[in-house]
């Protein structure tokens, strides 16, 4: 344990936590920690849109004020999109302000990172630095270390800060799993080491804090899984989230048992095996184990097992060009029966109830988590949180990662485990933490950054108020070509619209919409349509006007006035 685990007076020492995204909400998640005045970062994470974020790519945190204020490193608890996706984002802006920050993570983490900094040109101006469990590192004043828990990923894990006051745990991402596929069960003997020294706060993962009792171990799932795959008569197809490498482990193993070829569709899990397999977490039992989309005729149905990704109906992903027949190097016939390991995220219900109506129409069985237990959580449940308290029992709890409901519940579970005081933050608070308690000080209002192609703009940025509003109601674009000098129009108004009405059923809004735009300007005096600003907004009022009055509704509506001096 750490020297700077030993408290003296220590009065004057204190830990700021500003969450900038990942609480009141499900993903991207951020923190700023400033220990005593060294500032850091945990976590980097995206989240994704909604239909209504139109072109939107991904969310990601604000960070752009917090740079300002320095930053001296990013820790990184796993290799989660919603953790490490707005990663190379960040280095962007570290490289346009001159700053050198490095950047802390377990080995498939980094491999993960290094990706898509090679995807964004940026591999070479990161400082990346690997870290793994049960080894202690110094950074700046203080030092820390990782301790190993189980997820839905490999190489996840909590992150401890030794100071004067005390160890300050953040779980990242966890769940207890005695049994697990792959690596080592959670490392509940070092938390409790932790505990009898004592931690001074602890950051909780609290996701999965209203459902009662202990998560199922990955090996079950194994188990429930071998049997659905042993059962099927012809092809299976098993859907799942790409970074869920221990769950493709146990498909690989139970595949090579059952004398099954194994064929993986979906870039994102090619990629992920891939980085996988380099970094030892993948086995495969036989060198000939996984075939390419060419060689699958080359064997019967029933030797053959697809694992791909597109278990909540994204359109681009393969099961879903499967289910509609979209997809090239292989088409879904009946008898396939088609297993969906994955939870259904909440937004993607109608996409995925679509998508399966679409399969079943094709004759392919499907068995969800509903019909066998098929899949597991990555996140802890109430009992199992319950225990992490009671080996730690941190002085101060914060609980992180989820909805407000889920923190207001673990923040009572940890009050009721002994915890002397929490805290239910939101985006943008700033909790005070020191040996006198724990005071928000600070609550500063935060917007999100979005990323449309290669652009990042702010969410609050007029493009995507615009195009919601074009989504909603259409866009009218008038074209005047004006004569300046003398004050008048050169030719007929051009009306052009897009979604503002239906050309086919309602033919005379077009003519209507034209015959406002003339009677406005002919209101207008001589000297008036000499100017192009009060030609504009005469144009535009009357196509306002009309649209809201006669058919209720509020376009976009841009008119263009091209200048011409006829002098």
């Amino acid at each position: 344990m750490s020297q700077n685990n030993k408290k003296s007076d220590n009065s004057e020492y204190k830990v700021r936590f500003m969450p900038i995204g990942g609480l009141g909400e499900v993903g991207m998640n951020c923190m700023i920690v400033d220990l005593n005045g060294e500032r850091i970062m945990i976590d980097c994470g995206v989240t994704f849109p909604d239909v209504d974020a139109f072109g939107v790519d991904l969310f990601m945190a604000d960070w752009v004020d917090e740079l300002q204020h320095g930053l001296s490193g990013v820790f990184i608890t796993h290799g989660h999109e919603d953790h490490i996706g707005a990663v190379p984002y960040l280095v962007r802006d570290f490289i346009e302000r001159g700053m050198q920050v490095p950047i802390y993570g377990t080995p498939l983490a980094l491999s993960m990172i290094e990706h898509k900094l090679r995807e964004h040109n940026l591999l070479k101006r990161a400082e990346l630095f690997e870290v793994k469990p049960r080894q202690e590192y110094q950074h700046g004043s203080f030092t820390f270390e990782l301790i190993n828990v189980n997820h839905s990923i490999p190489d996840a894990v909590a992150l401890v800060f030794n100071t004067p006051l005390g160890a300050i745990i953040h779980t990242g991402d966890w769940r207890i799993d005695h049994t697990p596929i792959g690596g080592e069960p959670i490392d509940l003997a070092r938390f409790s080491e932790y505990g009898d020294e004592g931690v001074f706060c602890m950051l909780g993962d609290s996701t999965n804090v209203m459902t009662p009792g202990t998560s199922m171990s990955e090996s079950e799932v194994a188990g429930h899984l071998r049997r659905a795959i042993d059962e099927a008569p012809g092809r299976v197809v098993v859907s799942m989230f790409s970074s869920n490498l221990w769950r493709v482990q146990a498909l690989l193993d139970i595949a090579h048992g059952l004398g099954r070829k194994v064929m993986t569709m979906g870039r994102s899990l090619s990629n992920n095996i891939a980085m996988g397999r380099q970094n030892g977490y993948l086995k495969l039992g036989s060198d000939d184990l996984i075939i390419e989309p060419y060689d699958l005729d080359n064997y019967p149905p029933e030797e053959i097992l697809v694992i791909c990704t597109g278990s909540q109906g994204e359109t681009r992903a393969a099961l879903t060009q499967m289910a509609y027949g979209e997809r090239r190097q292989m088409q879904l016939e009946p008898g396939d029966r088609v297993i969906l390991s994955a939870r259904v995220i909440p937004g993607n219900e109608i996409k995925i109830g679509r998508m399966i109506d679409a399969m079943r129409r094709l004759g392919v069985e499907i068995i969800t988590p509903k019909d066998a237990p098929i899949h597991t959580t990555g996140h802890a449940y109430r009992e199992e949180m319950r225990t992490l308290l009671a080996l730690v029992r941190p002085t101060y709890f914060v609980p992180v990662h989820g909805t407000s409901r889920m923190m207001l519940a673990h923040a009572k579970l940890a009050q009721d485990a002994g915890a002397r005081d929490t805290r239910v933050l939101h985006n943008g608070d700033v909790l005070e933490v020191s040996e006198a308690g724990m005071e928000v000080v600070d609550q500063r209002v935060l917007g999100r950054q979005f990323v449309d192609g290669s652009s990042v703009c702010s969410a609050a940025n007029s493009v995507l108020r615009a195009r919601r509003r074009l989504a909603r109601a259409g866009v009218v674009v008038v074209a005047l070509e004006l004569d300046v000098v003398a004050g008048e129009l050169l030719a007929d108004p051009e009306i052009v619209q897009i979604g503002a009405w239906d050309a086919d059923e309602e033919p005379g809004v077009h003519e209507q919409v034209f015959d406002g735009v003339v009677a406005a300007l002919e209101k207008l005096s001589r000297k008036e349509m000499k100017d192009t600003e009060q030609v504009r907004e005469a144009a535009r009022l009357s196509v306002r006007r009309l649209i809201r009055k006669e058919h209720d509704r509020k376009p976009i509506i841009e008119v263009v006035v091209i200048e011409v001096d006829e002098s």
